[in-house]
Parts: C-alpha cells; sequence; structure tokens
C-alpha cells in the first residue's frame, strides 16, 4: 500500500500519525507531569494524616484538661475547715458554745470522749446536755447542720463538719416547751490516727485531756447565765 498519491498522505495513513502523535505525548505527559503530581500527592496526604493525627491529640489532651477539676485555694481552705486534720479540742468546743449561745442555748456540760478511727477519717463524739427549750434546740439543730453545705455543686464551710448521731430530750420541770436533752454530736478529722504504738503509748493523755474538759465545761455553766443577764441589761 502506498503512502502518499500525488504527494499526499492517505487518510489511514494520516490518523495513524496523528494518533502514534497523541499517544506520545500522553505518554511523556504522564511521566513528566502526571507521575512526579502524584509521588507528590502522596507524600502530601501522608504529612495531611500526621498533622491531623497531632490534632487529633492535642484535641484529647485539651478535653482531658478542660474535664479535670479546678481546685482552687480557697477550696482547699473550706475544706481544711470544715474537716481539719486534728481534733483542737478548745476550739470544737468552742464552737458548739458560740452556736449554743446564738440559739439561746446554755449548756450544762460537754464531754469529749475517745476518737473513733475509721476509713480515711476519725470521728470525735461528743456529748452535750443541756435544758431550755424545744424551739431553741431547733434552731441549734439548723445552725449546726448548716455550717457546712454545698451550694450549686460549691463546698460552703462557716465551721466544722458536725452530725448528730443520737438525741434524746423530755420534758422540762416548766412544762413543754421546757425541755431537758441530751445529745451526742460527731466531730470529723481529716485523715487516719497515729499507728498503733502511738496510739497505745498515748492512751492516758487523751482521757486527761478529756477530763480536764469535762472539769471545765462543768464549771463554766455560769459564764453563759452571766453573758445572757449582761446582754440582757441593757
Amino acid at each position: 500500500m502506498k503512502l502518499k498519491e500525488g504527494g499526499k498522505l492517505k487518510p489511514q495513513a494520516l490518523i495513524a500519525v496523528l494518533l502514534g502523535g497523541v499517544i506520545v505525548v500522553g505518554l511523556l505527559g504522564w511521566f513528566v507531569l502526571v507521575r512526579p503530581q502524584g509521588a507528590k500527592i502522596k507524600h502530601l496526604q501522608a504529612e495531611q494524616q500526621g498533622v491531623q493525627q497531632q490534632i487529633d491529640e492535642q484535641l484529647q489532651r485539651t478535653a482531658a484538661a478542660r474535664g479535670a477539676p479546678t481546685i482552687r485555694v480557697a477550696d482547699v481552705y473550706r475544706l481544711a475547715k470544715a474537716m481539719p486534720d486534728r481534733d483542737n479540742m478548745p476550739d470544737l468546743v468552742l464552737e458548739l458554745r458560740q452556736l449554743a449561745r446564738d440559739s439561746g442555748i446554755g449548756f450544762d456540760s460537754i464531754v469529749p470522749t475517745a476518737k473513733v478511727s475509721l476509713t480515711g477519717y476519725q470521728v470525735v463524739p461528743v456529748t452535750v446536755t443541756f435544758n431550755g427549750n424545744f424551739f431553741n434546740l431547733s434552731d441549734f439543730l439548723y445552725r449546726l447542720r448548716t455550717l457546712v453545705d454545698v451550694h450549686k455543686a460549691q463546698l460552703d464551710a462557716t465551721g466544722r463538719l458536725f452530725s448528730v448521731d443520737t438525741i434524746a430530750f423530755t420534758e422540762g420541770p416548766g412544762g413543754f416547751p421546757s425541755i431537758q436533752a441530751s445529745l451526742v454530736i460527731d466531730a470529723f478529722i481529716y485523715g487516719n490516727a497515729a499507728p498503733t504504738a502511738a496510739l497505745s503509748g498515748d492512751t492516758t493523755a487523751p482521757a486527761t485531756t478529756e477530763t480536764t474538759t469535762t472539769t471545765t465545761t462543768t464549771t463554766s455553766p455560769s459564764a453563759p447565765s452571766t453573758s445572757a443577764s449582761a446582754a440582757g441589761a441593757p
């Protein structure tokens, strides 16, 4: 078959040449332009995955940090005030007496007893007795309960944490609402007790301290009555 007729290529030959040229140009374009760009795309995709992984890890750390509770100095102070790490018996007795005065009550006696060790904390039972008014007793119990409270998930402590273990009262000599009452109030101490050896060596000290406290509180009922009369004098 002749390719030329009168110096011109036949249509079939011309089409074959054009197709060959297109294929050659396409192959050249693939190897020169498309293939290198494909390698770059894969490299960029790998980098993108690495960056995305770093972003995900940072988001996880940020979420964990936001979820962790924030401990403020004020919160620690209120917690230490509500549940101190020692009994501090003089302050404990003073706080109970002040609450009683604010409620119109004068205690006849305040008798702390031996500490009881529980898991992570200790309890100091304090027995108090008084002759007074039923409504004053209700006011005292309310004040005692609201020394430590929680408002909108925030601890509010204006004093120690107390809990009324037992309460018993009878009608007073003057008839109701006059009553004679006896309460066992628990005060709480943060932390466990000292080792057994140390406790066995200190068993006499608390007894002496409690006896002294009992004697003091027994001889001091005149103080509230004097204060009451002084307050009423004006």
